[in-house]
């Protein structure tokens, strides 16, 4: 490693590691990740090219890890296709499918509730105005951004797959602020 005065997009640099001519790893404080040399940059396809060639060490590495051999060249296929879907389809001319992408997955799930309220915070049968078997919830509607209070069954919410989607002709519409 090796000490270093220079400016990265989280901050000084503290130390890089240099894994090949224009292709340096910086670490800060708080994140880091690599920054690419305008030639080396170029190898990666233009839909996954920053064109800052700065690339962040959590997900955006994935890109340098996947098309740049000198740093170490793993098959992240399925991360590319998952994080990336339209990048993807771009580059190959194939879209993933929704089990091959959470993104997709997340977007058609917003798209298919969107004038549906979904839960944005709940609290417990601790609170004081919750009823036993109930949760109580704020949730929001994005169609109209409207932010409504409800009291949903317990079981209904626990067996939730991710975001609990309000059932308007099920879960009780409260006037009250929890």
């Amino acid at each position: 490693m090796n000490q270093v005065n220079e400016w990265s997009p989280w901050g000084k640099a503290q130390h890089t590691t240099a894994y090949g001519k224009g292709i340096v790893f910086v670490e800060t404080a708080r994140h880091g990740g690599y920054k690419l040399s305008k030639e080396v940059n170029e190898r990666i396809p233009q839909p996954f090219r920053n064109e800052s060639g700065w690339y962040e060490e959590d997900l955006e590495a994935i890109k340098v890890h996947h098309f740049i051999n000198e740093v170490a060249h793993t098959d992240f296929t399925h991360i590319l296709k998952d994080q990336w879907p339209l990048e993807w389809e771009q580059y190959t001319g194939l879209l993933p499918s929704l089990e091959e992408s959470s993104v997709l997955r997340k977007r058609a799930f917003e798209r298919d509730n969107y004038n549906r309220y979904l839960v944005t915070s709940a609290f417990g049968e601790w609170h004081e105005r919750v009823p036993n078997g109930k949760v109580g919830v704020y949730a929001k509607r994005e169609s109209d951004k409207s932010i409504n209070c409800f009291l949903v069954n317990r079981k209904h919410y626990d067996n939730r797959d991710g975001v609990y989607v309000i059932d308007e002709e099920v879960d009780e519409e409260v006037e009250f602020v929890f």
